[in-house]
């Protein structure tokens, strides 16, 4: 039996939905879902995301239910199975991963300007091969100048004395 992700988002989210799933008789699967828990950067950058998974025969009426709970939500991000919404170039299964990662550059931007500067710029050029380009794309590159000036600021501060 092979299993496939029908949505992937924040572990409160999928577990709702798991349960909801469950409840519908949907068998399901959360990988990772203790080791997310216990130690969440064991996954690498994408930490606060977990996938939740059905089996393979199942996957069309789970996506289906899935996108039915996100619709009665009003949720308007999407990982379901991979449809795209035509509204927002967000919801294209590449774009949602960008983006995720774009948001992490621009705190890490504001908090960190060296490790800004590095995340916002294997951003762009992971987005220099998307088009159209995330919704808020000018905010990364907002972001890589501040952490730019930031790093250079720093620098300046700490070995122009």
């Amino acid at each position: 039996m092979m299993w496939k992700t029908v949505y992937t988002g924040p572990m409160a989210r999928v577990l709702a939905l798991q349960a909801t799933l469950e409840g519908n008789g949907f068998t399901t699967y959360v990988p990772d879902q203790n080791m997310k828990t216990i130690y969440p950067f064991y996954t690498g950058l994408n930490c606060l995301d977990v996938q939740l998974q059905v089996p393979d025969v199942d996957v069309e009426r789970a996506a289906e239910a899935v996108l039915e709970l996100h619709v009665d939500e009003g949720d308007s991000t999407t990982g379901v199975n991979g449809a795209p919404d035509a509204e927002s170039a967000d919801t294209i299964p590449e774009h949602t991963e960008l983006r995720r990662f774009g948001i992490r550059a621009c705190f890490a931007a504001l908090l960190f300007s060296p490790l800004g500067l590095l995340l916002a710029s294997m951003y762009l050029l992971d987005a220099r091969v998307y088009t159209p380009r995330p919704k808020a794309h000018w905010a990364v590159v907002f972001a890589w100048w501040v952490a730019l000036l930031g790093t250079l600021g720093w620098g300046f501060f700490l070995f122009a004395r």
